[in-house]
């Protein structure tokens, strides 16, 4: 990840403005406070607007199909009842076993509803398919993405604003509990109990001992590889995790300037440069 906490220290040190870095900081805090306070919630309730939407649409769908396949299961029963019946009748008032032409009519019948239901039935597992299956797995690691990319940033602004240390070390916190939830870890601790977590997963499937973005993934794996892309995900995020801690006791040493080039720097072996992809340092 492209660390914020090198653009905002450029933007401190270039800053020409009377003030200097302290009316910098001020800025940077404020325009903080917004992102966090309004940007933020706004664009997480147009999220969460827009998939209850969905989930309305999808609700809706799936209820018109439902009766509609009650509807051709009736329509189709009662022409069948009624033949049936006639071809009763037929055997009984003319003693032939079978009436051919209603042989015919009761079997293009039965074939019409049972096509008919299978069509619709189909149709149901399609838009099943395309809200549970795909649907919900795309909007777990959307979610997880732009959670992930604002505790990134908190660990920037952990660099950048040393007063305001402990309210970003809180929110990091949080963030990662919204992406890999472990009741009662601590920031000292989190790393070494995702750790234990994921090694029991690993071994077990359905040993899930955290919850979280990462589970909700976890817990819709439907396509073929799936599963690996997600692990491999869960694996990286852990790197990351077990890097914020080495940035963090730099800093608890007083080696901010370690801390931050090990944080921005693409040299092998620092932060970035173990998580890149291979266009990432090209990026402005």
């Amino acid at each position: 990840m492209v660390s914020s906490a090198g653009r905002g220290a450029r933007a401190l040190e270039n800053d020409g403005r009377a003030g200097g870095k302290a009316a910098a900081l001020g800025d940077y805090r404020r325009a903080t406070d917004l992102l966090q306070a309004r940007l933020l919630p706004g664009a997480r309730a147009l999220v969460a607007s827009n998939n209850r939407a969905f989930e309305d649409e999808y609700d809706s769908a799936r209820s018109a199909l439902s009766a509609q396949l009650a509807a051709a299961a009736v329509l189709g029963g009662l022409p069948l009842a009624a033949l049936g019946v006639l071809q009763w009748y037929l055997a009984r008032r003319f003693h032939r076993t079978l009436n051919p032409g209603v042989l015919a009519a009761t079997v293009c019948t039965l074939l019409a509803v049972v096509l008919g239901g299978q069509m619709l039935s189909a149709s149901a597992g399609h838009l099943r398919g395309a809200r549970r299956d795909a649907f919900d797995s795309v909007v777990a690691l959307s979610c997880a993405r732009a959670i992930a990319y604002d505790a990134n940033a908190d660990e920037s602004r952990y660099l950048l604003d040393p007063k305001r240390r402990d309210q970003y070390a809180r929110s990091f916190l949080a963030k990662s509990q919204q992406l890999y939830g472990l009741k009662g870890a601590t920031l000292a601790s989190y790393d070494g109990e995702l750790g234990r977590s994921w090694n029991a997963y690993r071994a077990d499937h359905d040993d899930l001992r955290f919850t979280g973005e990462f589970r909700r993934e976890l817990d819709n794996i439907t396509f073929t590889g799936e599963r690996a892309a997600a692990e491999k995900t869960v694996e990286t995020y852990a790197a990351y995790q077990r890097d914020d801690r080495k940035i963090r006791a730099l800093v608890a040493h007083g080696k901010e300037r370690a801390a931050v080039a090990f944080c921005i720097s693409w040299e092998p072996g620092m932060s970035n440069a173990r998580r890149a992809r291979p266009a990432d340092h090209h990026q402005p």
